[in-house]
């Protein structure tokens, strides 16, 4: 009895003190990378840095965009801290270099550039991309921009080979693109060879998206063993035609020529995350191949899981890492007792396979991305064996080429381009179908949970009948669900962090209503795109019944354009006459203009119509008013705005105000503060902004009246509800807070 005891308490101490260590291994690297970021006395101050460039530079219509592995960093002597306070450390940080003079900087020059810094930083939305533990995950310590003004700019870089690996990567990259530079695909051909995705357009991303084949631009692990496997299979026929008979020695060479194909394909990629991830994997596969040691496929996959987490535990982060393993135990499952079938039987269990791949990996895609593609199985199915058999390796064989006849290498992408622009008409037609993409916002755990039950059953041994009674189980991910939960005279307020700008939405029981869109940054890059739409999407709203644009400033209407195209929108309300949309109706926003939806009031307050002054000034204000509450938006109205509005007498009291023209010193008057009393204050701003908005003396005088006051930046989303119980804020960034954001 005693060994039997001692047995099983063996069994579960070791499993135990295995995950406990892993746990306490991971906890320390994330606390060493937080450790690594720059002190609040560095922030916010010029500073002189040396650094080297380890990423390709990516340049847009903005700016130039890098990244760099700091090596030094010291105070300049005019700024309010010790010139002596330096710092030899290293960590990354992402620098832009703004302005279309930028110098032409490349991936592995060493430079020394006055910087401002600032900790890493971004949007805190529901539904949003949370860039913080993408900061975290790729261990960059700090975020900037380049202060051009400051230094001679031809002396910016002090060597120019300062990392081998990174300026080989940049060497390949132009030698490609001039190899490719007149084709249709030469985006996609950078992205195959060098993981360079910034070549791609918008609208091609979006189709791959849409079809859920955006996986095959990555250089993961699909193409580091479609290219292994071809070179270990090129290098089987040599062995064969040189005479080397022994087939364990053959095999065992072939082996070592893959992995070292693997390793170059990873190189050229910059050993980035899922490259390292996937190469990984692949030699633990080679060297439980070359020990000749048999493990069953559970326990390989295992081996590497543990690897991957030791090399990187931080992967686990990383959305890739569940879905690449995820995707081998599906095909383990599938394919299990596949040895002694016939071809036609394989084949079937390859087509079946490459079906419950999609089918099993979908609740982790609505987990991860919040949508998935319903044409992506058949989509995968042609596009898949022609990007991973023929064209990545003839990306990969065109990379080594470049070096040595580039005339040669341009013949071999120019085949690339026309089995891609085949690729990219195929896509086209697949993304175009009403039903290809799916997006089940404001699912429960539950719901997952359910999908995740009806995938297991799909992939393991059980009879038809049970395989279609499980689909019923995907039922409540896929049926749309009810936007809110609002009663009639309830209204709820989510002020929307996008920076510096202005996004509002507001949901009544039945109704949605939009305030200004955020800012479009560049041409691939909005607040709407980036922070709304994504918001909406995870509460299930599809349409619009009003979008209410401000006014011109690009930080408040920058984005209505995206919103228009990706959402019906019934009522566009303007206060000038923006470019309009046959497709939309419009009113504009005039003083006097009222309706109501659920029992909850909606009133423009401001412009009168014709009236004169800035842009600013002739700013939107809405007012929303309910049995619990009432609510303030006024745009960027100045202080002349405000006294017109103050003569009017219609400034009463209220619950809860966005502040003016993001609490600048020009607005929020001491007689339209004392007027509106406001309960909550929010000032959409952002971190760090260079116009140090909210102003300190704006922020005194809405403390001295006793609000409660919330910055987009420090809280992140700020969502009010307005009930006939009271008033109850909640900040995105303190209920959603990991370890990795900022505070």
């Amino acid at each position: 009895m005693c060994f039997l005891l001692r047995r099983a308490l063996g069994s579960v101490f070791v499993p135990l003190v295995l995950f406990v260590s892993g746990v306490v291994y991971g906890c320390l690297v994330a606390s060493s990378i937080m450790s690594q970021r720059l002190p609040a006395e560095l922030l916010g101050v010029e500073v002189e840095i040396v650094a080297t460039i380890v990423e390709l530079p990516n340049r847009d219509e903005r700016r130039l965009r890098f990244i760099v592995e700091l090596e030094s960093i010291r105070p300049l002597e005019s700024e309010p801290v010790p010139a002596t306070y330096s710092l030899s450390r290293t960590g990354r940080i992402r620098l832009s270099w703004y302005g279309s003079n930028a110098p032409d900087l490349k991936a592995g020059e060493k430079v020394r550039l006055v910087v401002k810094l600032k900790t890493p930083s971004g949007f805190m939305n529901p539904g949003g991309f949370d860039i913080e533990k993408w900061f975290a995950r790729n261990k960059i310590i700090a975020t900037g921009y380049v202060r051009e003004k400051s230094f001679d700019v031809s002396e910016s870089v002090i060597d120019r080979n300062s990392a081998p690996l990174s300026a080989a990567r940049n060497m390949l990259q132009r030698k490609l693109l001039q190899a490719s530079d007149s084709y249709q695909s030469s985006g996609v051909i950078l992205a195959l060879a060098v993981g360079d995705r910034s070549g791609i357009t918008q609208e091609r991303w979006q189709s791959f998206i849409s079809t859920g084949t955006n996986h095959l631009l990555a250089i993961s692990g699909l193409h580091i063993s479609l290219v292994a496997g071809a070179f270990g299979l090129l290098a089987q026929l040599l062995w064969r035609y040189v005479g080397l008979t022994d087939r364990s020695t053959r095999k065992g060479c072939s082996l070592l020529v893959a992995l070292g194909a693997a390793f170059c394909y990873a190189a050229m990629a910059g050993f980035s995350v899922p490259t390292l991830r996937a190469l990984m994997m692949f030699m633990v596969l080679v060297g439980l191949l070359l020990v000749r040691r048999h493990q069953r496929r559970t326990q390989s996959l295992a081996i590497a899981l543990i690897a991957v987490c030791i090399v990187d535990p931080l992967s686990v982060l990383s959305p890739g890492f569940w879905m690449s393993f995820a995707a081998v135990a599906v095909l383990f499952l599938v394919f299990s007792n596949a040895q002694s079938q016939s071809r036609m039987a394989l084949l079937a269990r390859v087509l079946r396979g490459h079906l419950l791949i999609t089918i099993g990996l979908y609740p982790l895609t609505v987990l991860f991305f919040g949508q998935a593609s319903l044409v992506s199985p058949l989509a995968n199915l042609l596009i898949t064996p022609l990007v991973g058999v023929l064209v990545t390796p003839l990306v990969f064989i065109a990379s080594l080429l470049v070096f040595v006849n580039n005339s040669l290498a341009s013949d071999v992408l120019l085949v690339v381009d026309y089995l891609l622009r085949f690729a990219f008409k195929v896509l086209e037609i697949f993304s175009d179908l009403p039903f290809a993409m799916i997006r089940p916002g404001g699912f429960s755990a539950v719901a997952l949970a359910l999908a995740a039950v009806m995938a297991l059953i799909l992939l393991v041994p059980v009879s038809r009948g049970v395989r279609a009674l499980s689909l019923i189980l995907m039922l409540p991910v896929v049926l749309p669900t009810q936007a809110d939960d609002l009663d009639n005279g309830d209204y709820r307020v989510m002020f929307l962090d996008v920076g510096q700008g202005t996004s509002v939405v507001v949901r009544t029981a039945d109704h949605i209503l939009i305030y200004d869109t955020g800012d479009q940054f560049s041409s691939s890059f909005s607040a709407a795109n980036a922070v709304l739409i994504p918001y909406l999407r995870s509460k299930s709203i599809h349409s619009i019944d009003t979008l209410i644009v401000s006014h011109t400033d690009r930080d408040h209407s920058g984005g209505a354009d995206e919103i228009l195209d990706e959402l019906k929108v019934e009522v566009l309300m303007q206060s000038a006459k923006l470019p309009q949309r046959p497709d939309t109706p419009f009113r504009e926003c005039v003083a006097g203009d009222t309706w109501v939806w659920d029992n909850v009031k909606f009133a423009i307050l401001h412009p009168q119509e014709n009236v004169a002054g800035s842009p600013n000034d002739r700013s939107c204000v809405l007012l929303i008013e309910a049995p619990g509450g009432r609510t303030l938006l006024p745009g960027d109205i100045e202080s002349s705005s405000e006294n017109r509005l103050l003569a009017t007498g219609e400034l009463k009291p209220v619950s809860v105000l966005l502040t003016p023209h993001h609490g600048s010193a020009t607005s929020s008057g001491e007689a339209f503060v004392s007027a509106l009393n406001p309960e909550y204050v929010v000032h959409s701003a952002g971190y760090r902004n260079r116009f140090d908005f909210p102003r300190p003396e704006v922020v005194e005088r809405y403390r001295s009246i006793g609000a409660t006051q919330f910055t987009t930046a420090h809280s992140g989303a700020v969502e009010i509800e307005v009930t006939r119980d009271g008033v109850v804020a909640s900040e995105y960034r303190v209920t959603a807070r990991r370890w990795w954001h900022r505070f």
